[in-house]
């Protein structure tokens, strides 16, 4: 659906689904998208002790990399939640924490196509990185209208490196800091 656009996106992906799927992390990057970190199982580090922590990281980082030949850049912590060890963790593994700052909420897989589509183009701004989830239903129906819809009102959809060329200050905005609490 992103290349029929014409958009480019970061796929944040988990290590357990990247062994299982190796053909489409191979595909991801073959379409041109970038690729980040986002845990080994999706669990939310900051409760974690910090060699789990390390873990999850790297081998997450080592399955992508083996894949791709490419380094990993960016790592997304799970939900959102972190704490100073996760964020310290992550850039000794060279990787920068990436947040959002449009939540579609798509995560929990009871919104539907009409609430999705509202709440995105409502808080959706220049250089936003919005947050959505594959393998939701009202995501995948919703994301051609999303898409076509964000183009006509001037945006371009782009990789996370692409904003921060274009200026984009990703890293533990003032916005996000309370989710370290």
């Amino acid at each position: 659906m992103l290349e029929s656009e014409g958009c480019r996106a970061t796929f944040f992906l988990v290590g357990m689904m990247v062994e299982r799927n190796p053909g489409l992390v191979k595909l991801i990057q073959k379409k041109g998208m970038e690729i980040g970190n986002h845990s080994y199982d999706d669990s939310r580090l900051k409760y974690l002790a910090e060699e789990k922590k390390k873990e999850s990281i790297v081998r997450t980082s080592g399955l992508i990399e083996g894949i791709t030949g490419e380094p990993v850049l960016f790592f997304r912590p799970p939900g959102g939640r972190y704490d100073w060890g996760t964020i310290a963790l992550a850039e000794e593994e060279g990787l920068e924490v990436i947040l959002w700052d449009v939540n579609s909420n798509d995560s929990g897989g009871r919104l539907t196509q009409t609430a999705l589509l509202n709440n995105v183009l409502a808080h959706a701004e220049n250089l936003s990185i919005v947050l959505l989830h594959s393998g939701r239903n009202a995501t995948l129906e919703v994301l051609p209208m999303l898409l076509r819809t964000l183009k006509s009102r001037g945006f371009s959809m782009v990789t996370v490196s692409e904003l921060k060329e274009r200026g984009k200050k990703c890293y533990l905005s003032e916005k996000r800091q309370r989710s370290l609490f």
